[in-house]
């Protein structure tokens, strides 16, 4: 199966949570860079509200914060009570003049910064990640002592399913692949895989994690849901390989080295009759 499909010819998409993460180190003083950021009308007129709290408000599980802290050397605790940045209310204009539906929290720190997009009405990325390089430059270019040190595009989400069976409609077999409980004596109530890969070039990390558990439907009755969870990242070591310099890297590796190999990945884990009900085919 060739699956010649671009992100740009996809109508819909089940991955319609994206969390992009920017972690970095160096920053003198957070709250001065919030003031020059609200500043930049070119910037901050894509947000239309703004609250400041503390970082257990963050979005993020509490299990990657506690990876956050554990990386810093710092307490969990304290980690916590630092002060967060939240803009929300936002208002993107993408390429063809129209107004994204998606809804949009940008969290800031002096330790990282999270876009969180609750997909709508699934389009590209694309004018997400112009904004997140305009503002990864102004950022560097306002300290140089900034570093960057790790870049990451989760995406996930899903589908219910009635029956197991129902899954060979959407997702390739091998996805989900595992022995049939039945011979055993059971029934599946909850599988999961965690893959962890480096792209044979060493440009991209990824957690790839893939679950299937018994819930309950809108209607009553009892299905599956799957799920997919499809991490990729550049991390300090990935940076440094690859000699990568930000800002002027920034754009090129979240769209080509990241995303796009995320959606290859999705490609891989759909059928191909799944890609054809949701989008267009690239016509050689």
């Amino acid at each position: 199966m060739s699956k010649n499909f671009s992100r740009y010819t996809m109508r819909a998409n089940m991955l319609r949570k994206i969390l992009i993460r920017i972690d970095y180190d160096g920053v003198t003083d957070i709250n001065e860079w919030i003031k020059l950021f609200k500043l930049n009308k070119n910037l901050s007129s894509c947000f239309q509200k703004y609250t400041k709290g503390v970082q257990n408000q963050a979005t993020l599980s509490l299990s990657n914060m506690e990876e956050i802290a554990e990386d810093r050397s710092i307490p969990l605790n304290t980690f916590q009570s630092e002060p967060l940045h939240r803009f929300s209310d936002a208002v993107f204009i993408d390429e063809n003049g129209i107004q994204r539906e998606d809804k949009i929290v940008m969290d800031v720190t002096s330790l990282f910064l999270t876009f969180s997009i609750d997909c709508v009405n699934y389009k590209n990325m694309d004018v997400y990640i112009n904004f997140l390089n305009n503002y990864i430059t102004a950022f560097l270019e306002n300290d140089k002592y900034i570093v960057i040190q790790r870049i990451g595009v989760r995406k996930f989400g899903g589908d219910f399913f009635k029956s197991l069976k129902d899954f060979s409609e959407t997702f390739e077999n091998t996805v989900f692949a595992t022995p049939d409980v039945a011979n055993f004596g059971g029934e599946l109530i909850d599988r999961e895989y965690i893959d962890r890969i480096l792209k044979n070039d060493e440009s991209v990390k990824v957690n790839f994690a893939r679950r299937c558990r018994v819930r309950k439907m809108n209607d009553g009755n009892t299905g599956y849901q799957a799920l997919l969870d499809i991490d990729g990242y550049v991390d300090d070591w990935v940076i440094k390989i690859n000699n990568y310099k930000f800002p002027d890297d920034f754009e090129r590796v979240v769209k080509t080295q990241i995303n796009d190999y995320l959606f290859e990945l999705y490609k891989l884990s759909v059928t191909e009759q799944y890609l054809k009900n949701n989008g267009e085919e690239i016509q050689n």
